[in-house]
């Protein structure tokens, strides 16, 4: 839905699993709305309809991909990229991995999709390492993945040159990694072996072995993470606000503090606007100011 800023009136609003068939994913929904410029892009993986775009100030439906692919709803959010030099909307449904045209002459176009990337939940979003490449990750067990998506004339190849379990290399069950500094930041999930739920860095070349990891009782479980002013701000599920500042290879710790007491399954994305910091678990939700 779209709401005065100010006021809070409805200004519109839009069901998807009405308008749809959309199935709603095990746990309710987790997708954030993309806005690209004036245009809302969402992906309800419906019975017809796979990722549609929405003018924002009106609510009228501008263009809508049908779901040919056949995906249904994960809890991961669409991501605007640039791949062989054409915008490109990347979406991680329950079924695989596709590229829907962001450019002007022909969006909303299914430019490609891949089926050798099934995780039964997903919840974390694409991340673009590089021109041609995506990093995929999620949980249950599933790991991490290499994506590389060549480019040649109006055929597009993609090809998953990479795929290993959590215990090998860099994943995430949860939230979407941080590319930032030449390093891709995330928490490793329960099932990462001795990393599991420790804060890590890891260099895009080399996704297996860590250059910086957390102290042994710096373990976040689910919790999110967002970077603001070169500093890392790692939410633990129960609550607890962890502050690091970023340096070239890894993490210099500052501060941590108990936000909300007795916090439960702060698991929600936190979120930045002009000084303040918004944060959540399953029972409250809090404005934090931030000192630059």
């Amino acid at each position: 839905m779209c709401c005065d800023p100010v006021t809070g009136e409805l200004k519109w609003s839009l069901d998807m699993e009405k308008n749809y068939v959309t199935e709603v994913p095990f746990w309710y929904t987790g997708q954030c709305p993309l806005v690209d410029g004036n245009t809302l892009v969402l992906a309800p993986a419906g019975e017809e309809i796979l990722m549609t775009g929405v003018d924002c100030r009106t609510g009228e439906i501008l263009w809508e991909t049908p779901n040919t692919v056949g995906y249904k709803m994960s809890h991961s959010s669409v991501m605007l990229m640039t791949l062989g030099g054409k915008k490109n909307y990347i979406y991680t449904g329950v079924g695989g991995v596709c590229g829907v045209s962001a450019e002007t002459e022909d969006t909303g176009a299914l430019l490609r999709n891949i089926s050798k990337w099934q995780p039964s939940v997903v919840a974390p979003s694409p991340l673009q390492l590089s021109g041609n490449t995506i990093f995929l990750v999620a949980g249950y067990g599933t790991g991490g993945a290499l994506l590389q998506v060549d480019r040649n004339g109006s055929v597009w190849t993609p090809t998953l040159v990479e795929q290993y379990k959590p215990s090998e290399g860099l994943s995430s069950g949860q939230q979407t990694p941080i590319l930032y500094k030449d390093m891709i930041i995330s928490v490793m999930p329960k099932d990462g072996g001795g990393l599991r739920g420790k804060l890590v860095c890891y260099s895009p070349s080399n996704l297996h072995s860590p250059v910086w990891s957390s102290a042994a009782d710096e373990r976040f479980g689910l919790g999110p993470y967002i970077i603001i002013n070169n500093h890392l701000f790692v939410f633990k599920d129960d609550g607890e606000l962890y502050v690091y500042e970023v340096e070239n290879r890894g993490m210099k710790f500052i501060k941590k503090q108990q936000v909300i007491e007795n916090g439960a399954d702060a698991w929600g994305p936190m979120a930045y606007a002009d000084g303040y910091l918004i944060v959540r678990d399953a029972h409250t939700i809090k404005c934090l100011k931030i000192n630059s």
